[in-house]
C-alpha cells in the first residue's frame, strides 16, 4: 500500500520505493535531509475529513466504489464538516 501511494512504509523493516518519485525523494529528502511534514490535512481539511478521504481511497482501490462516487462522498463530507466548524 505504501509503495502504491509513494508513501513511507509504517513498518521499520520495510524497504521504501516511491516509483517514479524515487530519484527526487532520494535527492531532496534522504540526502539533503529535507523534512517531509504531513500538514495538508491540518491546513486544508476540516477536522474529521482525513479519515473519510482515506476510506474513499480504499473503496476505489478495492473497487467498492468508483472515482465519481468517492468524489461525491468526499464533497458531501467536506461540506458537512466545514459547516460544523464555523
Amino acid at each position: 500500500m505504501a509503495a502504491a501511494s509513494a508513501a513511507p512504509p509504517g513498518l521499520t523493516d520495510a524497504k521504501m520505493s516511491e516509483g517514479p518519485l524515487n530519484s527526487s525523494y532520494d535527492a531532496y529528502v534522504t540526502q539533503a535531509k529535507t523534512p517531509a511534514v504531513p500538514y495538508f490535512d491540518r491546513v486544508y481539511l476540516p477536522n474529521g475529513a482525513w479519515s473519510t478521504m482515506g476510506n474513499n481511497a480504499d473503496s476505489i482501490i478495492t473497487k467498492q466504489s468508483d472515482v465519481n462516487g468517492a468524489v461525491q462522498q468526499m464533497e458531501s463530507t467536506y461540506k458537512s464538516l466545514f459547516a460544523q466548524g464555523k
